[in-house]
């Protein structure tokens, strides 16, 4: 086939050997050929055991010779990148050693080489080498628990935080002590993408617009008001450009700009009193 699967397009990713792989929904998962611009693609077949497990394919991560693939409903598929085999972890309730659920909206692999998986389930830690899983979910009763179950987006901040978007709060994760630190301030919970600029601050996309979390640890909002084309955003649809250029897509389209060229305002507006109630009721100035 000289196109893609499907148009809509979840997940990019480029492998070691400068392929590109493009996860779509319902048109399975897409090797690009950088030369010719055809397509090879990988479909579930529900006769061949070897075949990608969904077709609905929402996550990409590569490492080594192994393409990392999150699905919509098949679980975590692995593609070895030598011979084209795949690898299976799916959900099953009698196996806690398992992945929690089925749906993998992000993947994170940390320095040690470990997985962080975005799923409906919670926050799941993989590990290749045992091929165990380990799950945290939330708990009502523990507030240092996740904030929900359903996690859409996932940053490593650092050798030991792992930031956590779910569709009700933003988490902070401590892994050395397995605790989940909820941050306020957002001016919507539902956490779309959580992305690091070239300075090293955060901006997150939400259901109410883009924030800033800068040097002064505080966040600050940009909405329609101050020139996006929307203040809703899609799920984990987000770039750091070499040139150090932010892009965010949403339902209309894209949201591109430099941070360097944002300007805050400081200029005070001028004070007018238009008017003064007593009781709910105007009342009359005196011009003397």
């Amino acid at each position: 086939p000289s196109s893609l699967g499907n148009d809509w397009v979840y997940a990019i990713e480029e492998d070691n050997r400068g392929n590109f792989w493009i996860g779509s929904y319902g048109g399975g998962l897409n090797l690009m050929n950088r030369k010719t611009g055809r397509f090879r693609r990988f479909l579930n077949d529900p006769e061949n055991p070897n075949s990608l497990r969904d077709n609905d394919v929402i996550s990409l991560k590569s490492s080594g010779d192994y393409l990392w693939i999150g699905t919509q409903g098949g679980g975590l598929n692995c593609l070895n990148l030598n011979d084209f085999s795949f690898k299976y972890y799916r959900h099953d309730p009698k196996d806690l050693a398992q992945i929690s659920n089925n749906t993998v909206r992000d993947i994170v692999i940390d320095n040690e080489g470990i997985l962080w998986l975005a799923t409906t389930g919670g926050l799941n830690r993989f590990d290749p080498d045992t091929e165990k899983f380990e799950h945290f979910i939330h708990d009502p009763q523990n507030p240092s628990s996740i904030s929900n179950d359903l996690v859409i987006t996932l940053l490593e901040f650092s050798d030991n935080e792992i930031w956590v978007g779910t569709i009700n709060g933003l988490n902070i994760f401590n892994k050395k002590q397995q605790v989940f630190t909820r941050l306020g301030g957002l001016p919507n919970e539902v956490i779309h993408t959580i992305l690091r600029d070239q300075s090293g601050y955060i901006w997150i996309s939400t259901n109410g617009g883009l924030s800033y979390l800068g040097e002064y640890e505080e966040f600050i909002h940009y909405t329609v008001e101050d020139g996006l084309n929307t203040n809703e955003f899609n799920q984990n649809v987000a770039l750091l450009s070499d040139h150090g250029e932010l892009f965010f897509g949403g339902p209309n389209g894209i949201v591109s700009f430099f941070p360097d060229s944002l300007q805050d305002t400081t200029t005070l507006p001028n004070v007018v009193m238009t008017d003064i109630l007593l009781f709910n009721r105007s009342v009359a100035l005196s011009t003397r």
